[in-house]
């Protein structure tokens, strides 16, 4: 059977059962929508019709993992997050910056050192290594 689907103002369709659950589980389409099936006069919500009502005896679907330790722990069974973000590379820069000017200091002073014998003082490069590693673990 097929079905066709008013969706923001829009008439959509017509979709087989399998493609209005597909649409249901992604959020193209919501329940409350109105519907009307093949050969029917009668526009009712998708949630009305027996194939779209929900199995509660099936387990709640988890969170993927992606979406993040706090969406994960604040998302209910019922819901979705509408949009993901990400942290841009540039965001990286200060550090990368950082470390360079870190570099420009250090490098310079391990070299005079190590001339009067004291090669301890390559161990300053951990400095900007740090530095680089601590942003690079944020993201």
């Amino acid at each position: 059977m097929e079905f066709l689907i008013r969706h923001d103002g829009r008439e959509l369709g017509p979709y087989s059962e399998d493609e209005v659950r597909s649409r249901l589980s992604v959020g193209a389409i919501s329940p409350s929508d109105p519907a009307r099936a093949q050969g029917a006069n009668e526009w009712a919500p998708l949630s009305t019709f027996q194939q779209f009502v929900k199995n509660d005896s099936r387990p709640p679907t988890q969170p993927q993992q992606h979406w993040g330790a706090y969406t994960a722990a604040t998302l209910q069974p019922d819901e979705r997050p509408l949009h993901q973000t990400h942290i841009h590379w540039i965001a990286l820069s200060g550090a990368v910056i950082g470390a360079v000017l870190c570099l420009i200091v250090i490098v310079p002073i391990a070299m005079f050192a190590s001339w009067r014998g004291i090669y301890w003082a390559w161990l300053l490069l951990v400095i900007p290594v740090g530095i680089l590693l601590s942003a690079a673990i944020t993201i």
